[in-house]
């Protein structure tokens, strides 16, 4: 039964970890190829491997939860690395006549979609940050309440 549950587990942390990748997709288009390619993945096995070794299922969708807040808070960071790449190569791209134009609308280009992913990531990404930690750290707390009679 309990590799029943780790195996469950470990299926929760890869899907939690695809989501994880799809939302750092900006992050990871800006890098290299194949430096992208091995941190899409190396991200989907570091959530699969938190979520399989948490001790129940409760904790598992706690890490994976907090896991992939982390990574759709980081969004607006994302976002604006891929921006700037894609800024710096229509530059280069462009005629000598057009270099300042095209800095200038890359870089409002770039910030408006900025702001966009920094409004869904943070709102979203506080979301989830809250729901990962609601269900790692929740469950049943004792409280001992003592009376004083010296009143």
């Amino acid at each position: 039964m309990k590799v029943v549950r780790i195996v469950f587990q470990f299926v929760v942390g890869l899907v939690f970890g695809l989501l994880a990748t799809l939302s750092l997709s900006p992050l990871l288009a800006s890098l290299p190829s194949e430096i992208g390619t091995a941190s899409g993945f190396g991200v989907v096995v570091i959530v699969g491997l938190a979520a399989a070794l948490a001790p129940n299922i409760r904790r598992a969708l706690g890490r994976s939860f907090l896991l992939l807040g982390v990574s759709v808070f980081m969004l607006p960071i994302s976002t604006m690395l891929l921006s700037g790449v894609v800024t710096h190569e229509t530059v280069e791209a462009a005629g000598s006549a057009d270099k300042d134009l095209t800095a200038a609308a890359g870089i409002l280009a770039g910030g408006a979609m900025t702001a966009f992913a920094g409004f869904i990531g943070f709102i979203l990404g506080t979301i989830l940050l809250v729901i990962g930690l609601v269900l790692s750290l929740g469950g049943r707390r004792e409280v001992i309440v003592v009376e004083n009679r010296d009143k």
